[in-house]
This record gives C-alpha cells, sequence and structure tokens, in this order.
C-alpha cells in the first residue's frame, strides 16, 4: 500500500495496516470523508494495529494521504471490553461516532446498554453522548450515530426514555446532540412538541447540520398522516418544523413502507426506498392489497421497492431506480445514498434489467445521476393542409419517456418511439372546415416529470399544390 491517494479509476484496499498487511477477519461499514481521506470502518480483524487482542469488533480509521490505519474504539492505554459497530465520521474528518456495548470507554458507564461515542481525532479523546445533560445514563440503547460536516451536531437514535423530560412514548426516538453547546433535543416529535405514537430510527444529517431525515412508525407527526405505513420525515433544526418527504409531487401519500433515507449537504435532496409492505394488522392487509402499485410517482407498477429521490426545494418526487431502457425494474432494491451536491446517487438492486448484460444473478451496486429538467420540444410537417393530407407529429425528450400523447380534435392518440429516439406519430386531417387547429403534446418522462408543448396547424381546403400540401384536389 503506497502512502498517497488513489488516483482515478484506480481501486485499492482500506482495510489494511498502516504495514500494508491484509486483514485477517471480517470488514464492513465504510463510511468516507468528505473529501475521500478518510475511511472509518469496523473489523473483527486482530492484525490491522499492534496488539489487538480484546477479540471484539472495532472501529478503525484509514488515512487515505498517509497510509495509516489507526484504531478508534480504546479507552485511553487499553482495549475496548464490548463490541463497536455502525460507524459515522464528519466531513472533515476529525470526529468519529459510533456503537459500543464496551463498559470502559469512557468511566462511569454502568448502564449496560449499548451507547454513542464521539471520538476526536486530534484531541485524542472519547466521550459518550447517549446521556442526559445532566449526565445521567441512558436507561435502554442508543444506537446509528450520523455525524455532520464539521462534527458539531450528531443525530443518533435511543430507545432510553430519560435522556430529555417527558419522554413517555415508550418508542425509540431521534435525538440530536449539540457537542458545542452540550444540547440534547429530542426531534421525533410534532412541530407542536406532541410525542411520536410510534418508533423512529435510521437518521441522516446534512451537511451543514441543518437537517435530519429519518424514518418513522409514528402517523402523527405531521397532519394528514393516513397510510399506517413507515413514512421518511425531515427536521429543520433552525425552524424547529418537522416534514413528510415520502409523499408524491402532488403531496399524496406512499400505500407503502418507505425507509432508509440519505440526505444532500444542503439538506435539498432526500433519497429513500419505498414499495414494500410489511401489514401491521390485518385491516391494514385488506386495505393495501394492491401494495405493490406505488403511488409516489405515476406509471410505478414493477411490484418491486424502488429508491426515490424528494427535492425540498422544487416539492418533486422522482424514482431513481428505472431500467436501461427507461421501464421499472425487476426486482427490489436497496440502500441508497446520495452525494454532497445531490446530484449522484448509489443505491443496490437485485434488478438485472439496471443496465444491459447483467447476467450474474447477484445484486449489485449502481451510481446514478438525478434527471435533468424534462425539456420536451416538437414540430408538425407540413403545417399548412387539407382534409385527408397527413401531418407528422414529432416530439423529442431528453429524459427517458414512458408516454407521450397528442390531442387533436379532443382525441388523444400515442406517439411511438422511433429508432432515432424521436417520438413520430402520423395523422391524417379528417373532413373539418378551413382554420387553425391545436395539437398539445403531454409527456410523462420515467422519473414521474410531465411536460407539454402546444402546437398547431392549418386547415386550407382553399389551398393549392405548392409543396405545402401533400394531396392535391382537382
Amino acid at each position: 500500500m503506497t502512502g498517497s491517494v488513489s488516483a482515478a479509476n484506480t481501486t485499492c484496499v482500506v482495510s489494511v495496516s498502516s504495514w500494508g498487511n491484509a486483514s485477517n477477519n471480517y470488514n464492513a461499514e465504510p463510511v468516507i470523508s468528505a473529501d475521500g481521506r478518510y475511511v472509518v470502518f469496523s473489523s473483527e480483524a486482530t492484525n490491522l494495529v499492534p496488539e489487538d487482542g480484546n477479540g471484539c469488533d472495532d472501529i478503525f480509521v484509514r488515512d487515505m494521504l498517509l497510509g495509516v490505519t489507526t484504531l478508534i474504539s480504546h479507552p485511553n492505554g487499553g482495549e475496548s471490553n464490548g463490541n463497536s459497530y455502525a460507524p459515522s465520521i464528519s466531513g472533515d474528518g476529525r470526529y468519529v461516532a459510533f456503537v459500543s456495548s464496551a463498559t470502559n470507554l469512557v468511566s462511569g458507564d454502568g448502564n449496560g446498554c449499548d451507547d454513542v461515542f464521539v471520538f476526536d481525532r486530534t484531541s485524542d479523546s472519547m466521550k459518550r453522548i447517549s446521556l442526559a445533560v445532566n449526565g445521567t445514563e441512558a436507561n435502554s440503547y442508543s444506537d446509528t450515530p450520523s455525524v455532520n460536516g464539521d462534527g458539531r451536531f450528531i443525530a443518533f437514535v435511543s430507545d432510553a426514555s430519560n435522556l430529555v423530560t417527558d419522554d413517555g412514548n415508550g418508542c425509540s426516538d431521534i435525538f440530536l446532540y449539540d457537542q458545542t453547546l452540550n444540547k440534547l433535543l429530542r426531534i421525533s416529535t410534532a412541530s407542536n412538541g406532541t410525542e411520536s405514537d410510534g418508533m423512529s430510527y435510521e437518521p441522516s444529517i446534512s451537511g451543514d447540520g441543518r437537517y435530519v431525515a429519518f424514518t418513522s412508525y409514528a402517523d402523527n407527526l405531521v397532519s394528514d398522516d393516513t397510510n399506517w405505513r413507515k413514512d421518511v420525515f425531515v427536521f429543520d433544526r433552525i425552524s424547529g418544523s418537522l416534514e413528510r418527504v415520502s409523499v408524491s409531487s402532488t403531496g399524496q401519500e406512499a400505500v407503502t413502507d418507505s425507509d432508509h433515507p440519505s440526505i444532500s449537504a444542503d439538506g435539498r435532496y432526500v433519497v429513500f426506498t419505498s414499495g414494500y409492505i410489511r401489514p401491521r394488522v390485518a385491516l391494514a392487509a385488506a386495505r393495501f392489497s394492491h401494495s405493490y402499485v406505488d403511488s409516489l410517482v405515476p406509471g410505478d407498477v414493477n411490484g418491486f421497492t424502488d429508491v426515490f429521490v424528494r427535492d425540498r426545494l422544487l416539492n418533486t418526487t422522482q424514482i431513481v431506480t428505472m431500467s436501461w431502457n427507461g421501464t421499472g425494474t425487476d426486482a427490489d432494491s436497496f440502500g441508497p445514498s446520495v452525494n454532497a451536491d445531490g446530484t449522484k446517487i448509489a443505491f443496490g438492486s437485485w434488478a438485472d434489467n439496471v443496465v444491459v448484460d447483467d447476467n450474474n444473478g447477484l445484486p449489485d451496486i449502481f451510481l446514478t445521476s438525478i434527471s435533468a429538467p424534462l425539456n420536451v420540444t416538437g414540430n408538425l410537417q407540413p403545417v399548412i393542409v387539407r382534409s385527408g393530407d397527413k401531418v407528422t407529429v414529432t416530439a423529442n425528450v431528453n429524459n427517458p419517456a414512458v408516454s407521450v400523447t397528442a390531442l387533436i380534435l379532443q382525441k388523444t392518440y400515442n406517439l411511438t418511439q422511433s429508432s432515432n429516439g424521436a417520438w413520430t406519430l402520423q395523422y391524417t386531417v379528417p373532413g373539418v372546415s378551413s382554420g387553425v387547429y391545436s395539437v398539445i403534446l403531454t409527456v410523462l418522462d420515467s422519473y414521474g416529470n410531465t411536460g407539454t408543448v402546444d402546437l398547431n396547424f392549418t386547415v386550407d381546403n382553399t389551398a393549392n399544390c405548392e409543396g405545402q400540401c401533400n394531396t392535391c384536389y382537382t
């Protein structure tokens, strides 16, 4: 292993020792810093650092610039006495948060529960953050930390009921810890402070620390939540408001479970999965017997879990997991992650039609870009005709299209896609009087966007044959 950052289009092993020795056991849960220099991961290996003999899963950070691997989950001068997992690293690589069952990482850890810890790589110090602000230990487990860009804010899950006052819902909640102010806030509540009536989990914090996306079973966090499903929400730390983002572009709620959120650095984009029903009661099962027809985008009838992206600025929802030819995928997709500026989304999928020639029969990891805004252009030829003439209607679409239709004389016609990608229709003008007639093109793309173009042609039944009409009358 060389001591330099890998060049573009190269792949190197991260789970090695500072001397380049390959790991001798399982490695998992990699998370990378914003600039790609640091990679944090969990490992059962005993040879990544000297004298690793605790027999536990540990947290390590690999410095890709210096080629150095460092153990994070350890007390001063010793080894941890429990497993550590679920690491998250700040964008600048300074802070590493993780979960551990160890009782010796900090003094006074006697609650017998998995806790959330934060290690400061600059000061070489460890602290436990799943505590009440007065230092009271959590009375239940805490899990799944998510660290913002500069490490000031850390979101996590806890089942504890004593981290904040008046926590009586008996459910796991999402908490936001401010390292600078030593302040802990429960954020999985309605905007008026009402406690959630269902468990919340899977926090994902924006790079600026303002927004936290999470999943919840609760149906009282926002008004009009009547789908009886898991939904994805976003909390705004500045305004204290909460919004549900697992909805369609028109605000329709999902009829299936939505979960696994990932949020962009500025909080504008949230990606998540939706499409797999888990009936909670017989009534819900009956109510959602049509479960695999998803309501988040039009035409999503593939019957599998898909990945979606919500644009919180434009209030639009698009489907991400489409096949190479613009149709639905043929298997479940999972584990989405969005990059800092929201332009790229990584996800896993069992589908074999996301790209061509996917024949391995195994789940793969894919990277895609969010679609450009839908752009539709159209034209008619010829534009001056007589009754009985043929008009060629053409539409050009920049995104993969699901359907292109033309509304002419109060009738709707489907355009077909030609080999050059354009959508065309050969229309025969019926017996109508002379005048100007409209053609309205409507496009639905595979991301759920719609666009229209207004065209028109002129019928002149007195016209002569000077090349503008394609039939002659005598």
